[in-house]
């Protein structure tokens, strides 16, 4: 594949190829240091539908972080108390929101692409973020694990902030592409090892943010940074291989685990945001510098 030039989607800068894949390129900004897919053939583009959940990434939906849940109930009820008008974007199979229903909060909204129905009292929207057209706005705004899944990460982050109530709080939960895990992929990869980098980088993934370029991609629709701290994959939550190789690589992950979390390394950034500017109905942060 040729080295392939375009404009980071966050700070705009000219972004070079970092890695190779088979059917795509992953781009790397010199600037914000974001990593990104620019595009990619149908034939590998992530499909999301009910098996997404129920086959691809069992694992995952099997084994919330409840210790990130209950983090994030403590900063939502902080902030609004059990009435505070709550979305959880990109809710997946909606576990967060019926981990606060118990704790509960009533006031709970779903949004996602995938046919479904969850239970009362949460109300679920079944649409694209980017289409979301009802004008209404949440005292929190959660994105866990979803931002990453969008190829536009300022339109993505505009689209967060417009359902955010004034003083209310956004939080973001993605990944950390300076990470120990991601840091040790690419050094394999360049070694002609790319196992790892193309497990981190598969096609689902286009967007990978920097801590920095989270931030910028914020910071350019008006939300001021209220915090950012550095978590990990709960071990069990972790889609491991089949085969003879998984006894390695859990040793591996497990190795690679422990290390991060002793020099704040960790794979995943958790970052709470809230608004500075008002908005009406037309405000889109893709118009701005």
């Amino acid at each position: 594949m040729p080295n392939v030039r375009h404009v980071c989607p966050v700070c705009g800068r000219i972004a070079a190829t970092r890695l190779t894949f088979p059917d795509y390129a992953v781009l790397a900004c010199p600037g914000c240091r974001h990593e990104f897919t620019p595009e990619l053939p149908p034939r590998v583009a992530e499909t999301y539908d009910p098996a997404y959940f129920q086959k691809a990434h069992a694992n995952w939906f099997a084994n919330p972080d409840t210790a990130l849940f209950a983090d994030l109930a403590e900063s939502i009820g902080r902030c609004g108390g059990k009435d505070a008008r709550i979305i959880d974007v990109g809710c997946g199979n909606g576990a967060f929101l019926k981990f606060l229903a118990k704790r509960g909060f009533a006031n709970l909204t779903g949004l996602d692409i995938i046919p479904q129905a969850l239970p009362a009292p949460i109300r679920y929207l079944e649409t694209p973020i980017e289409d979301y057209a009802g004008g209404e706005t949440f005292d929190a705004v959660i994105s866990l694990a979803n931002i990453e899944h969008l190829p536009e990460p300022r339109a993505a982050m505009a689209a967060l902030a417009r359902l955010l109530a004034p003083g209310g709080l956004l939080a973001v939960y993605t990944v950390a592409n300076e990470s120990l895990l991601y840091r040790a992929a690419k050094i394999l990869a360049d070694c002609g090892l790319s196992f790892a980098a193309a497990r981190l980088y598969e096609p689902h993934h286009v967007s990978h943010f920097s801590v920095p370029s989270l931030a910028r991609a914020a910071a350019a629709c008006g939300l001021a940074p209220r915090g950012v701290t550095r978590r990990d994959i709960p071990k069990k939550a972790v889609d491991l291989p089949a085969g003879i190789l998984r006894p390695a690589v859990s040793l591996a992950v497990s190795a690679i685990a422990a290390v991060a979390a002793g020099t704040g390394t960790q794979m995943l950034q958790l970052a709470l945001f809230t608004n500075t500017v008002r908005r009406d109905k037309n405000y889109d942060a893709r118009n701005t510098v």
